[in-house]
């Protein structure tokens, strides 16, 4: 797969100046759609305690200051949740996350290929993963991708999340609340392979957004980093499955990120900046139940 020349018509971007601004909404109408969306969910006396601190919320002098802001950034932003001083901490609306139960995102299953006397290794499955990831990604840079519509009304949709689909990360950042993402994940050319708690980086990307490997030779280089991992102690790696860290809470999370980045702030970013995270386990569940617990690390009572 070469790059894009010059002279072919980029697609993926081509609605976005046809769209419409995002419409902000008046403070009256978020609290009466929020009151009616949490109305069934809580009791009658939740509902009337809440009800007269919205009347409350709706004549303070702050709250009324920030939709001044949020006003003033609708004027100058096509969305004004992407505006400075926002998206850092809309992910903190709900408060603190309690408990420590994962996943926090979603997770697919994919079906055993369906020809059992081709039965793929493990290896190769993820490399045919891999590279169709990575041709997705180099046409998402050349803007080949056609722009989504809505199924229904074929109204165009925005395309500009796209940008932080590959490349990004969020990370707690050290006030405790706010959260940021990679800033320019159009440099990032590598990926991060993960095989019992070990962290392997390898370049996937030349710098014309040629994809250095097939899939066969991927299939390769990912057995051998499988068997790398094999010849680690256990306890070791055990010690420093830094990964965990992202399954506490959010405080926990960053004060133990602020640890590691004392001696270790270069890996980090290398990690951060991976286009992904490619995870090839050494655990084979059977059934989608099994599945679904080891992936989400719970603790089903099965009484």
């Amino acid at each position: 797969m070469t790059a894009a020349s010059s002279d072919i018509q980029k697609l993926t971007f081509s609605n976005e100046e046809k769209l419409p601004h995002l419409p902000l909404p008046s403070l009256p109408s978020t609290v009466s759609q929020t009151l009616a969306a949490i109305k069934p969910l809580i009791s009658p006396e939740q509902y009337q305690h809440l009800s007269s601190k919205s009347n409350e919320f709706l004549k303070s002098d702050v709250i009324n200051i920030i939709q001044q802001h949020l006003e003033e950034s609708a004027k100058e932003n096509d969305n004004y949740l992407d505006c400075n001083g926002i998206s850092p901490t809309t992910a903190n609306v709900y408060g603190e996350l309690r408990g420590n139960t994962l996943p926090r995102n979603p997770f697919f299953i994919l079906e055993n290929d369906p020809i059992k006397s081709f039965a793929p290794s493990q290896q190769f499955r993820a490399s045919l993963l891999t590279t169709s990831a990575l041709r997705f990604i180099v046409a998402l840079r050349q803007e080949q991708l056609k722009p989504d519509v809505s199924p229904k009304s074929g109204k165009p949709l925005s395309m500009s999340s796209y940008t932080h689909l590959f490349g990004s990360t969020v990370v707690p950042l050290n006030n405790g609340v706010s959260l940021k993402v990679t800033e320019d994940p159009h440099e990032s050319r590598h990926i991060i392979v993960m095989a019992r708690s070990q962290f392997y980086v390898l370049e996937v990307l030349s710098e014309d957004n040629h994809i250095w490997f097939t899939k066969f030779e991927l299939a390769n280089i990912l057995k051998e980093i499988m068997e790398d991992s094999k010849q680690s102690d256990l306890i070791d790696r055990t010690r420093h499955a830094v990964g965990a860290f992202t399954t506490e809470l959010k405080t926990t999370w960053r004060l133990a990120r602020m640890h590691v980045e004392k001696s270790n702030k270069d890996v980090l970013n290398i990690i951060d900046k991976a286009l992904f995270v490619l995870s090839l386990d050494h655990e084979a569940p059977n059934t989608d139940a099994d599945v679904v617990q080891f992936a989400s690390h719970v603790e089903f009572d099965r009484h």
